[in-house]
């Protein structure tokens, strides 16, 4: 993730060495290149609301499973989920006496993890 914005810094870097030499260059290569940015954090900041989304609907199926049936789910096979590559971003659930339910997941990166956690909300590691 860092390596894109490092990439577009150079290349930004690079756009303003160019304006030296022929500024219509550079304009254009400044805007590709802020126009390419922009569309990559449009697409990130959707896939975040989505597996959000899922996140949500999972957190609402569990309590309401432990409502019904008087104990929280083990497992999300029962739980549809609205896109189905939300599963691979998703580490489990557990079950634990005196937290209730956690989940785990990460978002883009599966080197931090996200939690939900029954007893203390939404949380992430590294912190």
């Amino acid at each position: 993730m860092q390596g894109v914005f490092v990439l577009f810094t150079i290349l930004a870097g690079g756009s303003v060495m160019i304006g030296f030499y022929r500024r219509e260059i550079a304009m254009y290569a400044v805007v590709l290149l802020g126009g390419s940015l922009l569309l990559w954090q449009t697409h990130q900041i959707r896939k975040w609301a989505i597996i959000h989304e899922d996140i949500i609907g999972i957190i609402q199926f569990v309590e309401e499973t432990g409502r019904k049936k008087g104990s929280y789910p083990k497992s999300l096979d029962e739980y549809r989920f609205k896109h189905d590559w939300v599963k691979l971003h998703i580490y489990g659930i557990g079950i634990d006496p005196e937290d209730g339910f956690r989940l785990t997941y990460f978002i883009n990166d599966p080197g931090i993890s996200y939690w939900y956690s029954a007893k203390a909300g939404f949380g992430y590691y590294p912190d």
